[in-house]
């Protein structure tokens, strides 16, 4: 019978779940372009390698298991954001700077794995997160009307995260905030003018 630091099983294994997940977090937020291996993540949790597959079969099940605890919190975030905009244009902007802040913030690492490749055996899980974060941008999309809110959609959040990669490479994040909304936002009006 293993150790356990709960009075039940079940506790000691949400709570081992939580350290890992917490470890990942730290893991990212120290190396945010590096997702972690299961031999880092089991170091700094204190844990051996083998312990770590008690809990999760392989690190993109981790990645993704924190991903999905993670993203409605991101959508939410995203969402309380835009309930201020004054009409669809502002909506959509709204979201780039709310996606940008989320890029270049403490949960960068995390939120970036998102537009990594994934396996085959996640990559259906890694785009429903996906387009669910990307809903309440579409919805604005739809409603500016840009003339294909999906394609749309794909190159704004391009566009935030190719700006997040200049702040990481040393851009202020005013000016890099600024050139997202100097880019997107003609194309929204234009967008909306011709509705």
């Amino acid at each position: 019978m293993p150790r356990i630091s709960a009075p039940t099983l079940a506790e000691h294994r949400a709570m081992q779940i939580r350290t890992l997940h917490e470890t990942v977090r730290n893991l990212l937020r120290d190396a945010p372009n590096t997702p972690p291996s299961l031999a880092d993540i089991a170091a700094r949790a204190g844990l051996a390698r083998s312990s770590v597959y008690q809990y999760v079969h392989s690190r993109d099940e981790l990645l993704m298991d924190l991903l999905q605890e993670s993203a409605p919190r991101w959508r939410a975030s995203c969402v309380e954001a835009m309930a201020t905009a004054a009409n669809p244009v502002e909506g959509a902007l709204t979201y780039l700077d709310a996606a940008l802040e989320l890029l270049v913030g403490p949960e960068r690492g995390l939120a970036r794995t998102l537009i990594a490749t994934w396996p085959d055996h996640t990559r259906a899980q890694a785009e429903a997160v996906r387009e669910d974060l990307l809903a309440p941008l579409r919805e604005a999309l739809a409603g500016v009307p840009a003339p294909d809110p999906d394609a749309a959609a794909e190159f704004l959040t391009g566009l935030t995260v190719t700006a997040a990669r200049r702040v990481d490479a040393g851009a202020p994040l005013e000016h890099s905030r600024a050139q997202v909304s100097a880019i997107a936002e003609p194309y929204l009006r234009e967008a909306a003018g011709r509705a």
